[in-house]
C-alpha cells in the first residue's frame, strides 16, 4: 500500500471536484467560474 501525505490527498480531492464542478456547470450552460 503506497502512503500518500493527507494535504496531497486533499488537494488532489479539491482539485478533482473542481473539475467535476465546472463540467457540472459547463453542461448546465452557465459561464460562472468556481472561486477557488
Amino acid at each position: 500500500m503506497i502512503w500518500i501525505m493527507p494535504e496531497v490527498t486533499a488537494a488532489t480531492w479539491l482539485g478533482t471536484c473542481a473539475c467535476i464542478y465546472a463540467e457540472v456547470s459547463r453542461d448546465q450552460g452557465t459561464e460562472h467560474e468556481p472561486a477557488i
